[in-house]
């Protein structure tokens, strides 16, 4: 019987790495490509445990299935170029704080401790912002739009703002901040979004054409751009990768590997959908995830500097 079990598993999970290339299909067969290691590690597991019971096709099954996914996953651990700059360097942090977590003092001392140059937030409401006053003493420019709903965003900076702007994409209606910056090493244009999350097949289209507008706004920015937000998308998703393509846009966490983000509670189910993307012009010299902070969310630190003029 345990073998029984054991082949099911494999087999459902090879279905379901199938599921997870054919998104476009319907909105359900994307949720699956979030869970690329998760397979891979059921698969590879599961195809020992079949070797030692002599299960040689279902063990080759769970290996050849195990291939196919760590072949997507490894890009994520290929060098990028993350050596030293003679440019100024930057930080950026990056935290969904979850407008119902209360844990303010959590979110206070991760801005003083890791000090960065810029803040984007994601699902603040006006009580968040006035809890963090003090943490926010140093970041006397900002943008902000609150809502009491999940789709408030705000960009805090110590460096002065030539411009600040909050608009919309795609037809949810949900604001995104966009704020223009002039850094050592040229000029360079901040995007905080959060689209809506997949569920289901009218909020899965609001995130794709919120995505599909915003890439077409990106190519038409002069200068080096950072799109940062919870996506609600994983790397393997196919809406990532099209988005990619389409804004020109370049994924941070190339060359730091899996950083899971969400959720936070559930680490066998945790995947990354906190994004930081940067232009051609844009090094990131390090990324990692931040400290638990009472969200579901983990936050995401980002050092980058501007190598173009």
């Amino acid at each position: 019987m345990i073998w029984y079990l054991l082949i099911i598993i494999i087999v459902a999970t090879s279905i379901l790495t199938i599921f997870g290339f054919v998104g476009r299909i319907c909105w359900i067969l994307d949720i699956f490509s979030h869970f690329r290691v998760q397979y891979a590690i059921m698969q590879a597991a599961g195809g020992l445990i079949l070797i030692v019971g002599d299960q040689i096709l279902a063990a080759g099954l769970a290996f050849t299935f195990m291939l196919i996914n760590i072949a997507v996953i490894i890009p994520l651990y290929l060098p990028s170029s993350h050596s030293d700059t003679n440019k100024k360097v930057y930080r950026l942090l990056l935290a969904n704080v979850l407008q119902s977590n209360n844990s303010y003092g959590l979110i206070d001392a991760l801005i003083k401790k890791y000090s960065p140059d810029f803040i984007v937030l994601v699902e603040p409401n006006q009580n968040w912002l006035d809890q963090l006053e003090d943490a926010l003493i140093d970041y006397p420019y900002r943008c902000s739009r609150t809502r009491e709903d999940s789709y408030g965003i705000a960009l805090f900076s110590r460096v002065q703002l030539d411009h600040c702007d909050i608009r919309s994409f795609g037809d949810a209606g949900v604001p995104s901040v966009i704020a223009k910056a002039t850094l050592s090493g040229g000029s360079i244009t901040f995007i905080g979004t959060h689209p809506p999350p997949p569920k289901g097949a009218v909020n899965s289209r609001f995130r794709n054409r919120q995505l599909v507008e915003m890439a077409m706004f990106i190519r038409s920015l002069p200068g080096a751009a950072i799109l940062c937000g919870d996506l609600n998308m994983s790397p393997w998703s196919v809406y990532f990768r099209s988005f990619l393509r389409e804004s020109g846009l370049l994924d941070s966490g190339k060359g730091f590997g899996v950083q899971p983000t969400w959720p936070v509670e559930c680490p066998i189910m945790r995947v990354p959908i906190d994004h930081c993307f940067v232009s051609e012009g844009i090094r990131v010299l390090h990324r990692k995830i931040g400290p638990k902070v009472g969200s579901d969310h983990y936050p995401v630190l980002v050092d980058f500097a501007i190598c173009e003029s």
